[in-house]
């Protein structure tokens, strides 16, 4: 039986839900945002060619096509060409190849993948910018369109700088 002078018993659970509060404020805090701006059809395809698939690519392409022979060939290798599409496209903060390859090489498998994501949906999602000659005036220096294409994540431990 508990009395006044008795202190309640803690539950475990408060200090593991305060515990994930303070994690969570810790990712958030080192949390690094990208923003990525289409780069055009030119240079994406110049990008793509300088990094063909490999062999090993193309060897796991002929044997999943033999199962499936509707499945698209390899045109482009994403993890060759990855960084350099995320320093051609980072809008905010700016990035060299350099940097991009070295954030690249400290990220996990998740955020690297969301990383590459976010840089190359910029460039294959349709926009809403008109094609007449005022329209592109009109949204000229706008960054509030679908040209641009934001991501937090949570980088602040990998950042090439830090």
């Amino acid at each position: 039986m508990m009395t006044e002078d008795d202190e309640p018993l803690s539950s475990p659970v408060s200090g593991i839900e305060r515990r994930i509060q303070e994690l969570e404020t810790a990712v958030l805090e080192g949390a690094e945002e990208f923003i990525f701006q289409a780069i055009g059809r030119g240079e994406l395809e110049a990008i793509r060619i300088k990094h063909p698939p490999t062999d090993e690519q193309w060897r796991l392409y002929r044997e999943r096509a033999e199962a499936n022979p509707f499945m698209a060939a390899p045109t482009f290798n994403p993890d060759a060409m990855a960084p350099e599409l995320i320093a051609a496209a980072a809008k905010d903060p700016t990035i060299t190849v350099d940097e991009a390859v070295a954030l690249w090489d400290t990220l996990s498998d998740g955020e690297a993948a969301q990383l590459y994501d976010a840089a190359y949906e910029v460039n294959m999602e349709a926009t809403t910018v008109p094609l007449s000659a005022t329209g592109l005036d009109e949204i000229q220096g706008s960054d509030d369109n679908s040209l641009t294409r934001s991501i937090t994540e949570s980088l602040g431990r990998s950042t090439p700088d830090g």
